[in-house]
């Protein structure tokens, strides 16, 4: 095994260290390619995941304030739209390419933004019916200014 297999899997913080001080004296050759457009390949899909994830926290507190009957949460939801929304404008600003895909996310993680909402919500005894298909485009979910008006609003 050589020295960098072994430096990658027993410090990766050395190992990355090693291999910047390398690329930064232009000793391309001697760098650990392999590993290293593996680490750049993860840190795209973990700019993804962090799209989706919080797509997903927008949406289930979305609904939880389209469709919840409760008071009492409603301003803990209104914060986590707001952070969610924040969240994901930063992500884009900082990789404008995921914006494209955010509408695809969004359809992705459809289905289980459903179950969690619904799931939250029967563990206070609410019984609700959610759509089955995603009521909020992209551009309404992330405008700022847009937030549901409660129950009874879209009926």
């Amino acid at each position: 095994m050589s020295h960098q297999q072994d430096l990658y899997e027993q410090d990766f913080f050395a190992w990355a260290q090693h291999n910047a001080a390398l690329l930064r004296a232009g000793r391309v050759a001697e760098a650990d390619l392999e590993h290293l457009a593996e680490e750049i390949e993860d840190m795209g899909k973990a700019e993804r995941h962090a799209l989706r994830s919080q797509l997903r926290q927008l949406l289930v507190h979305l609904l939880k304030l389209d469709y919840s009957p409760a008071r009492d949460p409603r301003r803990s939801w209104f914060e986590a739209v707001q952070n969610a929304r924040a969240e994901i404008a930063d992500r884009l600003a900082d990789s404008p390419s995921l914006a494209p895909q955010a509408e695809g996310i969004m359809a992705e993680v459809w289905p289980r933004v459903r179950r969690q909402a619904l799931n939250a919500l029967s563990a206070f005894g609410e019984q609700v019916q959610l759509p089955e298909d995603c009521p909020y485009s992209l551009q309404q979910a992330l405008d700022e200014t847009f937030f549901p008006d409660g129950p009874g609003s879209r009926r």
